[in-house]
């Protein structure tokens, strides 16, 4: 017990002499004169002549003295550049605080460019027979750039129903050669920014997934205001592929319908999905394959089998995928629609070859007996000819050695294998959405395409997205990859259930 007793007599005096060592140095950190305030995180941008006066910029001198002190407030600018200080010397009372509201003007004649500025106060300790003894330093620091002309930008982000995204948002400054160069940030969803003339492009981000792309041009003393609309639902892989009858290899029974939903903002209630059918440009139904109570925030990957109610015709068949998301009343039925994406359209072309019906539903019994006739013809003509070729002159002759035939020219761009890499990701069949790595969209995957030097150009047709034009709002199409057609149906080549799509040729 006597030990006890003296390690808890030991212990109190060990924290009691901690207490009166740690003491006077808290007493000591909350004295001084700090600085702080919105100038050191205003980044100005500003054209010359200029001035900017706003109360939201400030510099803040606190007091934390049980005395008032004085200051002497002064700035460092680059020529041409003032913050008048009204006040050069004030007095800060003790434990209380001074806001100085700082005003910038920039002369016509400021070179342009990007400077630091400061705002400064040096402590004055004690004022004897006129003589001013100056201590310590205060400081803030930002940075100002000059410009000879700017535009002002004001940006934002909203999803499909205009609500607003927190989004991050890059912006770029497009150089004349096309390259990108990083301009700005933000991540509230809105940019505010000032900057030269010239074209831009706006990235908006949620979850490193691409909601929206803007490129936009701006000229001098422009206000360029724009609300970008994100794509917060995508579908995309659509694909069609014909499913033939068992045994057969033209007799087809179905179509498998392929595509990737994907949700990337927000949980969405009363959901659907709707397949939109055209038979030969004309709509032929249109209903929904997907309904959705609650539709979760990921990629889902969907399929389905689908055969025209009336059944398969000679004729192309086109399909849309549409994604919708319903107001309801408390008894189900749908007051409103918004309709949140749409795929591109995929075609399956039953109106050459055999695809479907037996041969002999095709062909009367005259055109059976036409044929017949026409194929005993053929045989007395090859016939004849052959009696003839042995009545002839039946004197020896000199064998004919036949010249041997040259091998075919294999193809400059595959050299026979009638692919080549993807022109959009190079043959790895990954693209990069932000720092997000996903299949390539092109070639879904495969990283090959169709030779473009191997295919007939009757085998194409015109590219649906941007009909022909190569571009869509000023941009190479996607779908088509800028060539401004597509592979036709019945040359598609498929690898692992894909179609492959045409390739740009090798320059």
């Amino acid at each position: 017990m006597k030990i006890i007793s003296k390690l808890k007599s030991i212990s109190i005096f060990l924290i009691a002499a901690m207490a009166l060592f740690l003491l006077p140095a808290t007493a000591y950190a909350k004295e001084g004169v700090g600085v702080t305030g919105s100038f050191s995180s205003y980044k100005y941008k500003v054209v010359q002549g200029e001035r900017v006066d706003t109360p939201q910029v400030n510099v803040v001198f606190i007091n934390n003295y049980n005395h008032s002190v004085q200051l002497k407030i002064y700035t460092d600018t680059p020529e041409g550049v003032t913050i008048p200080i009204d006040q050069e010397v004030v007095t800060v009372a003790a434990n209380s605080r001074v806001d100085v509201p700082v005003v910038l003007i920039v002369a016509e004649d400021t070179l342009p460019g990007t400077y630091d500025i400061w705002v400064k106060a040096k402590l004055i300790e004690d004022i004897e027979e006129g003589r001013i003894n100056i201590g310590s330093e205060f400081a803030l620091k930002t940075k100002l750039t000059v410009l000879g002309e700017a535009a002002d930008l004001d940006i934002d982000v909203v999803d499909e129903v205009g609500e607003p995204i927190k989004a991050i948002m890059n912006l770029y400054q497009i150089d004349p050669d096309g390259s990108r160069a990083p301009l700005a940030y933000s991540d509230r969803g809105h940019l505010v920014e000032r900057v030269i003339p010239g074209e831009y492009e706006v990235l908006a981000f949620w979850n490193d997934y691409q909601l929206v792309k803007h490129n936009f041009t701006v000229a001098a003393d422009e206000q360029y205001s724009k609300t970008l609309v994100a794509q917060t639902v995508q579908l995309y892989s659509f694909t069609a592929h014909p499913v033939f009858v068992e045994g057969t290899e033209n007799e087809l029974a179905t179509a498998n319908l392929r595509f990737i939903l994907h949700n990337i903002y927000r949980e969405l209630e009363d959901a659907r999905v709707s397949l939109i059918v055209y038979k030969d440009d004309e709509l032929l139904e249109q209903k929904d394959i997907f309904l959705y109570e609650k539709l979760e925030v990921k990629k889902h990957e969907l399929g389905m089998y689908y055969i025209p109610s009336q059944g398969w015709d000679r004729a192309e068949y086109k399909f849309v995928l549409q994604f919708f998301v319903d107001e309801k009343d408390d008894n189900g039925n749908i007051l409103d629609s918004k309709l949140y994406a749409e795929s591109l359209p995929v075609t399956l072309d039953t109106s050459s070859g055999l695809t479907f019906k037996k041969l002999s539903e095709f062909f009367s019994p005259q055109m059976i007996l036409i044929v017949i006739l026409a194929a005993v013809l053929a045989g007395i003509f090859f016939l004849t000819k052959y009696l003839l070729q042995r009545a002839g002159s039946s004197a020896p002759k000199s064998p004919i050695v036949p010249a041997p035939k040259a091998a075919p020219a294999l193809c400059p761009d595959c050299h026979g294998e009638e692919e080549v890499e993807c022109p959009t990701c190079d043959g790895t069949g990954k693209t990069y959405y932000g720092s997000i790595e996903e299949e390539c969209l092109y070639c879904s995957g495969v990283g090959k395409v169709v030779c473009a030097t191997c295919v007939n150009p009757k085998q194409l047709i015109v590219c649906p997205r941007c009909n022909g034009n190569s571009k869509v709002d000023g941009e190479e199409c996607s779908y088509c990859n800028g060539l401004g057609h597509v592979l036709s149906v019945q040359y598609a080549r498929y690898k692992g259930d894909i179609k492959m799509k045409l390739g740009k040729k090798k320059r």
